[in-house]
């Protein structure tokens, strides 16, 4: 799995911003606001990965235990899969 070529995350002050890439108008319905995990978890997604090695990178950054971490991915992955932002 890996990120579509459709957006980009943006830190302004202490705010993540998922935003969307296009030449249109801006889709608001598309731009996230993430936590420093969301955008931790954005920035593994570059590349191509799999669930199982962005959960690894999750547990050896953060104190979390591993159905914390796993629930918050899924969802996070639900979330971006659902804006179209994921290639899965």
């Amino acid at each position: 799995m890996k990120l579509k070529n459709n957006s980009i995350l943006k830190k302004i002050g202490d705010t993540y911003t998922i935003l969307p890439l296009s030449d249109h108008s801006l889709d608001l319905d598309i731009i996230l606001k993430v936590n420093p995990v969301g955008a931790f978890i954005y920035e593994c997604l570059k590349e191509e990965t799999t669930e199982e090695e962005v959960l690894t990178k999750i547990l050896a950054k953060y104190e979390v235990s591993k159905e914390i971490a796993q629930a918050d991915l899924d969802e996070f992955l639900a979330k971006l899969n659902a804006k179209g932002l994921l290639c899965m």
